[in-house]
């Protein structure tokens, strides 16, 4: 094993006024920092990982997005016409009063109520 009492002579060890006076000159030619919140200490890297990870994000959108679009235009005419009823029945479905049937209630609402459940009831054998 190589101890430095064995390596180095006397003449080649720096004493501590020269070990001073050499950290000096390192930190005098050393650029200044500006005290910052936030330290980064490689900043080029660090938005290229930042602009690759939005990249990466969006073009995974538009990958997913065209796949969806691909499936769903690659379905029969029939299937994409009973999605259309669903939906419009669905929506229908949400315009129609929510009335319950109770003693109290008005007549009225009552058969107002049963002419549109037969008209659902008719769109839906429709369909």
């Amino acid at each position: 094993m190589i101890t430095p009492d064995k390596f180095y002579n006397k003449a080649d060890r720096l004493t501590n006024e020269s070990r001073n006076r050499m950290w000096k000159n390192i930190n005098r030619e050393l650029p200044n920092r500006k005290g910052s919140f936030i330290h980064i200490p490689d900043r080029r890297s660090f938005f290229y990982g930042i602009a690759a990870s939005f990249i990466l994000y969006f073009s995974t959108l538009g990958v997913v997005g065209t796949i969806n679009k691909a499936i769903e235009q690659s379905q029969p005419s029939v299937v994409k016409i009973d999605k259309a009823y669903q939906s419009a029945i669905h929506e229908f479905e949400k315009l129609t009063p929510q009335v319950k049937y109770t003693a109290v209630a008005d007549r009225a609402e009552q058969d107002y109520v049963s002419v549109r459940k037969e008209q659902l009831d008719n769109l839906d054998a429709t369909i």
